[in-house]
């Protein structure tokens, strides 16, 4: 009893969050700073190609640095107010594009936290706001980062729902994804060049 008790407060707190206006105000601020997430890419893309000591001087500049610390707190307030809260799922879902903006190499972990936690449990977003532009946007950021572990669950998040898989995301992963799959999936190739001869133990019982 005590624990449900609990779980209605939390339920009535993320409600009324999102009736004040307060998850309203704060997915502005997440959008107004998509402009701090582009510019902390652009500093790990420059710091990738970067060689020695060039690589240390490349870093993000302060105001980039507060912009971080803010935009992790923003979306550590929308996770707890979408965590296991249906309407306020689909309520975040209308921002969903901003979300992904978020979703990189120097992004946000709980910007996918926040996507996941959507699409993972939510049929309705599924069906409502997953559609090819967002599927688009997925591919890309999966080709961009080469096969970086974070996209791929999201990718993953678009094609099942509670653990039932839902055929027509599905169908289009797979058409976006295998069309062209050289820079997003690890490809493995023989090479014949050189060739070891290994001396097999012939005492083994498995020779």
């Amino acid at each position: 009893m005590e624990e449900l008790a609990t779980t209605a407060i939390m339920t009535d707190r993320q409600s009324s969050a999102r009736e004040q206006g307060l998850v309203h105000v704060v997915l502005i601020m997440i959008y107004k700073l998509l402009r701090i997430t582009e510019i902390a890419e652009d500093t790990v893309a420059r710091r990738v190609v970067a060689r020695g000591a060039e690589k240390l001087k490349i870093h993000d500049p302060q105001f980039v640095v507060m912009g971080k610390a803010v935009l992790h707190q923003c979306f550590f307030f929308v996770y707890h107010c979408i965590r296991e809260h249906h309407a306020n799922q689909v309520y975040v879902a209308n921002f969903l594009s901003t979300l992904l903006g978020h979703v990189g190499e120097a992004g946000q972990d709980y910007a996918s936290k926040c996507v996941n936690e959507m699409l993972s449990k939510n049929m309705s977003v599924q069906d409502e706001k997953i559609g090819s532009r967002e599927l688009d946007i997925f591919i890309n950021k999966l080709r961009k980062s080469r096969m970086d572990p974070t996209f791929l669950t999201l990718v993953r998040s678009c094609c099942a729902c509670q653990g039932n898989g839902i055929d027509n995301n599905q169908g289009k992963v797979c058409d976006r994804l295998f069309k062209d799959y050289t820079d997003a999936v690890i490809q493995l190739h023989a090479d014949h060049t050189y060739l070891l001869r290994v001396e097999w133990n012939t005492d083994s019982l498995y020779y």
